[in-house]
């Protein structure tokens, strides 16, 4: 009899990889610190590389055949298993560094919607938990997870059903995986994070299927509305990703100037206005120490086209932002969208 466990908490993969082979053969890992994962990793190429094929094999359903020196062989088929993962932006780094970058030279992190919450230390006041507007998705999942899984014949692993895409469906499919491909080349806006945007045309199927699943259950063709949301979800997670990672490879100078700038349009939000005084902009992130020195970086330098930041991700413009030189003015000014406000 299978013990019906589907949340499961810290594995090495070779664990993972046994207990979806003899236990229950659908499983998730929903860990707040997911540090105590992705930090466990050898900084040996070989075993990275080793590992992180391992999740990847079993996200594209492959069957896996394993032998251990002293263990049973197993066998690792007809297998589902969800990764989600909080962590620190300091381990995602770290897990990106080992093994020469070979996270993102697998297609480890091409598997994963990635985001990154902006911080909002000093305006977090205490709200209530409560969402009631998710109360039915919560209860959608619920009426799921209630569901028999789909055995496969000799009872072993599950055969979900396959899902195909309306005719409709499948031209905005192939709409959404153009558009994506088109931009991968040397100045196009994936160019920098191919590792991902290569995996987007298979996200985005996943993700229209859950949407449709969601409203529709098992039955019927995945829809083009849903393929056009769920290509919106997808993209709106590679402008996070690049965001991030673009960040990674910056200069510490060029980090001081994207802070810079979203503290900036932050504050405009905040205040309702598109002029800052100085002295705020002078107290701004990363602007003094302790010992009163100053560090950071200089506004003047950024907003008069001396430090030119990088490009924004999803297609976003950046705000126009203008610093009069010499402090000649007593405002900073902004020149923000409305867009801008909104997000």
């Amino acid at each position: 009899m299978l013990e019906c466990s589907i949340l499961q908490g810290d594995a090495t993969i070779e664990a993972r990889q046994r207990k979806l082979a003899t236990g229950w053969p659908s499983q998730a890992i929903l860990e707040a610190e997911g540090g105590t994962i992705l930090s466990s990793y050898s900084t040996d190429k070989d075993r990275v590389i080793n590992a992180l094929s391992g999740y990847n094999k079993i996200w594209g359903n492959e069957t896996l055949k394993i032998d251990r020196i002293g263990r049973d062989g197993i066998v690792v088929r007809d297998v589902r298993l969800t990764l989600g993962l909080q962590a620190q932006h300091c381990v995602i780094e770290e897990l990106a560094a080992k093994g020469s970058g070979a996270a993102r030279g697998v297609g480890f992190f091409a598997r994963f919607l990635f985001s990154e919450p902006d911080i909002k230390f000093g305006g977090r006041p205490f709200e209530e938990a409560a969402l009631p507007e998710l109360d039915p998705i919560h209860k959608r999942i619920r009426e799921l997870l209630s569901e028999r899984l789909p055995w496969s014949d000799d009872g072993v692993g599950i055969k979900p059903r396959v899902l195909d895409l309306s005719q409709d469906g499948k031209a905005a499919w192939i709409e959404a995986y153009n558009a994506i491909q088109s931009q991968e080349g040397e100045f196009g806006e994936y160019a920098d994070v191919r590792d991902v945007s290569s995996k987007a045309g298979e996200n985005i199927a996943r993700v229209a299927a859950i949407l449709h699943v969601l409203e529709n259950g098992n039955g019927g063709k995945i829809s083009a509305e849903n393929v056009r949301r769920a290509e919106a979800i997808v993209r709106w997670h590679l402008a996070e990703y690049k965001r991030f990672f673009v960040g990674v490879v910056l200069s510490q100078e060029e980090r001081d100037a994207e802070k810079l700038e979203r503290w900036l349009v932050a504050y405009c939000r905040k205040n309702k206005c598109t002029s800052v005084p100085h002295r705020p902009v002078d107290k701004g992130p990363g602007r003094g120490s302790k010992d009163g020195r100053k560090h950071g970086t200089d506004p003047e330098r950024v907003f008069q086209d001396q430090l030119p930041l990088p490009p924004r991700g999803g297609g976003c413009a950046r705000p126009g932002i203008k610093i009069p030189p010499a402090r000649k003015s007593p405002l900073c000014e902004i020149h923000i969208t409305a867009k801008e406000f909104a997000t």
